[in-house]
Formats: C-alpha cells, structure tokens, sequence
C-alpha cells in the first residue's frame, strides 16, 4: 500500500523522525548517567496522536509493578500543562502533581491516624456489620 503524502509532508515526517531520534538517544544518556538503565522496568514512551481530542499527547514512564513504577501523563488538545491519569504510581502521582494538590496530599498524610500496637481500632460507629463471615451468630449475646 502506497502512502499519500506531499513533498513537504515527507520533508516534514524525516524531520520529526530526526528529531525523536536525537531525542531518544538524550535520554538514554541520562537514564544510563542516573543509573535508572540498572532498575527493572524503566522505559519511557511519548504518544502524539493529533486525532485525539482529550488525550492527543502521552507520555508513559515507568512499567506497571515493577521496581521503577507507573505513571501517564496525558495533555488534550484544551490543556496547558500535562496531568497524570489512571492509576499511577503514588509517589509519581506526588512528584508530578501541581502545588495545590500537593499541599492538599500532604495535608491528607497528616491527618492519617497512627494503629494501636495491637491494630485494632474501635469507633463509635453503631451500624458496623458482623464479623464472622457476614453473619450474625444465632446465639450472640450481644443482638
């Protein structure tokens, strides 16, 4: 199958595929300077699709459960900056998150409450639901 591009679309495709090459070579350098080439699951894809309205660029870091994690950032055709989307990695999902969120993660972290040392937790929640297997035993003292 013949492709059907113009002169010029064939100018500019060879520049674009010079580019991403050197692009990806500068990469590599530093992932190899870091020492991120010695850690399983370091990659780095970039998605241009200008078909795509909401998520027309992706860049996919990362693999899913693996030593280096997960993380897409995705940026529609609308969008100013890039955003994670999906289910990320959460400590990229801190990196990579804008200031407000940030302080708002941050501020979630501190209001975690400690376990007891014997892990049990004891609220003054009427309505929770039986222990053993979703039942109530018939001869509960305590119904």
């Amino acid at each position: 199958m013949a492709i059907n591009l113009t002169e010029q679309q064939l100018i500019a495709v060879k520049s674009m595929t010079e580019f991403a090459e050197c692009f990806a070579d500068q990469v590599r350098h530093i992932m190899n300077d870091h020492g991120l080439d010695k850690i399983d699951g370091c990659s780095l894809v970039i998605q241009v699709n200008p078909k795509h309205v909401l998520t027309g660029n992706s860049v996919y870091l990362g693999t899913v459960n693996t030593d280096f994690g997960y993380i897409v950032l995705s940026k529609g055709v609308n969008d100013e900056k890039y955003t994670a989307v999906g289910r990320n990695t959460p400590e990229y999902e801190y990196l990579f998150a804008d200031e407000a969120l940030r302080s708002r993660m941050d501020a979630a972290k501190k209001r975690e409450k400690p376990l007891p040392p014997d892990g049990l937790w004891v609220g003054d929640s009427r309505n929770d639901p039986p222990v053993d297997c979703g039942e109530w035993d018939i001869d509960d003292s305590l119904s």
